[in-house]
């Protein structure tokens, strides 16, 4: 079977499987109004970006040119739930919507948005047998 037909038979049975939208390319969906969209909001960003830096204070240490922390990036040091300091980015994005770092996310909010959202939070005790679970899969 050469490099073609293995496509094709790979795509049909993707849509065979998932429906013929799954082995559709992704340019199929997209059109000019998703264009426009798009490209508002990369604008969008760009321009929070750009004032994000301005907000924040530079010092020159030893010849070099320092931006100083913001104040709202150390808010989030340690998660609200399990109090472990958080290390990635998916932490610090966590932390900002869900108030949980990544890991805690994963534990008590992910597929269950709802119920997070209405007030819910774990006890210390499953808090307590995450961190343990946790610890032992590392």
């Amino acid at each position: 079977m050469d490099k073609n037909d293995y496509v094709a038979a790979l795509e049909k049975a993707i849509s065979d499987k998932y429906g013929s939208e799954a082995s559709r390319d992704i340019r199929y969906f997209w059109d000019s109004d998703k264009e426009k969209e798009y490209k508002r909001q990369l604008k969008e960003l760009a321009k929070k970006s750009l004032e994000q830096g301005r907000n924040k204070e530079q010092i020159e240490k030893n010849g070099y040119l320092l931006l100083k922390k913001n104040r709202k990036s150390e808010l989030y040091s340690n998660c609200p739930l399990c109090s472990i300091r958080t290390q990635t980015v998916f932490d610090d994005i966590k932390v900002e919507k869900y108030e949980c770092c990544q890991h805690c996310f994963v534990d008590f909010v992910e597929h269950r948005e709802e119920r997070w959202t209405t007030g819910w939070r774990p006890d210390k005790e499953a808090i307590t047998l995450a961190l343990k679970r946790r610890k032992k899969n590392v």
